[in-house]
């Protein structure tokens, strides 16, 4: 039997007994060694439940909530669509972009191709020069040169010398590119 099953069980079995016992504490008008038995069995439920609570989030999980999500980062403007964030060079080159729940104080952005071959990369500095604020706005500067297609821009914890060999940062961002005026 699961352990829910045998928890449920024991919970049932030991509430009818509370129920015999309340009946007979007051029938005895609270005299004599039943009402110490029926505070016992009301500990006992009360510690079951409390294991029933806890044991039911899922598996190798410390809590039965979701963590609060760091590090989200919502591009500002162009406005990100279904597909990615479209950006067109002859329009500007900025991606205008903000972090919530930060927890860290470096950042870094690398863009690649669908082939996972790097284009570029560099450091994020927040707009108003200090990673002080939980939520931090900052500007990423494409290359004006960067070719028409589909890119991606991914987000590291870590300053741009020291991101990781593994592509993939906190966050993934498809990028659209194109040149629409020239």
């Amino acid at each position: 039997m699961s352990r829910k099953v045998l928890v449920a069980a024991a919970v049932a079995a030991l509430s009818l007994c509370f129920v015999v016992v309340s009946l007979l504490v007051l029938l005895s008008r609270g005299r004599g060694p039943l009402l110490g038995a029926k505070l016992r069995l009301g500990a006992l439920l009360l510690s079951l439940g409390a294991v029933a609570v806890t044991g039911s989030c899922g598996d190798n999980e410390a809590t039965c909530y979701a963590p609060a999500i760091s590090n989200h980062v919502v591009v500002e403007d162009p406005e990100q669509e279904v597909d990615g964030v479209p950006i067109d060079l002859s329009q500007g080159n900025v991606i205008r972009c903000r972090i919530e729940s930060r927890s860290g104080d470096a950042f870094s952005w690398r863009i690649a191709d669908d082939s996972l071959v790097e284009i570029d990369r560099g450091d994020i500095e927040p707009l108003d020069g200090a990673w002080d604020e939980s939520t931090e706005q900052f500007e990423i500067v494409i290359d004006p040169s960067l070719s028409t297609g589909a890119y991606w821009l991914w987000l590291y914890e870590t300053d741009a010398t020291h991101q990781p060999t593994d592509p993939y940062g906190f966050s993934s961002i498809r990028l659209l590119v194109t040149n629409d005026g020239g």
